[in-house]
């Protein structure tokens, strides 16, 4: 586990600056939320951390070391994509496996690690499968596994459950949730449904146009009264 410092951090593509000048600190252990729009720059900072994308400028640490420009097996982040990102022709054990083949552990250790998590996440049953003969939640499930069973410095997700239906979200909230709070790893998680960062976030950054415009709990930021409040009114008070 390690905590997160993002300093003066910028990316641009041509003469669009997606992300501008931004500066996050992340403690060890805290499940932070990057809330905002499609095209705000949250994805894209995501990236910049995991190491997909190299920043114009800035300055990213993990655990007080400066990975700004490593590659990303270098900084021992794991990371759930919005599209899953499993690989087709292998079962859901080799899904899993594979982050620990790479670091050519033991095959005894591979088994063990694998067991645990699929434990975890409730799939020893599909274990033996391959990801187009699952569901949805199924793979959702797999492709956090994969994630979790790396034994990362930080943990990094990209609007993960946005191809669920509202039933399994909310299940899907309350068991992530857990997870992030028995495993105590920092987590990063990227999305732009307001109920999301405010049921599971221990704190919330809200992105506008490439720029941080508010940072704080749920609470804090209703407060505050800013750009947060008047999103959650606009979507929530009037059902209320």
């Amino acid at each position: 586990m390690a905590d997160l410092t993002i300093s003066k951090l910028n990316k641009e593509f041509g003469s669009f600056r997606a992300v501008d000048d931004v500066n996050i600190t992340v403690n060890d252990g805290e499940f932070v939320f990057l809330l905002g729009p499609s095209g705000c720059g949250k994805t894209t900072t995501l990236r910049m951390i995991a190491g997909l994308e190299m920043p114009s400028s800035g300055r990213i640490e993990i655990g007080g070391r400066n990975v700004t420009f490593l590659r990303p097996r270098h900084r021992n982040v794991g990371m759930v994509f919005q599209d899953y990102g499993l690989y087709r022709h292998m079962t859901v054990f080799g899904n899993i496996a594979y982050p620990l083949q790479v670091r050519a552990m033991d095959r005894a250790t591979i088994t063990a690690k694998v067991g645990d998590v699929a434990r975890t996440m409730q799939i020893e049953a599909i274990l033996q499968k391959k990801p187009d003969q699952l569901s949805a939640g199924q793979l959702q499930r797999v492709a956090i596994a994969r994630m979790l069973v790396r034994d990362a410095d930080i943990f990094l997700m990209d609007e993960p459950m946005s191809h669920l239906d509202a039933q399994l979200r909310g299940q899907m909230r309350s068991e992530l949730k857990h997870i992030q709070k028995t495993i105590g790893t920092t987590t990063i998680f990227v999305t732009h449904d307001q109920l999301e960062a405010m049921t599971m976030a221990d704190r919330i950054i809200v992105l506008q146009e490439g720029r941080i415009a508010e940072s704080g709990s749920h609470a804090e930021l209703l407060a505050r009264n800013g750009v947060y409040a008047h999103l959650y009114h606009l979507q929530f008070a009037r059902t209320s």
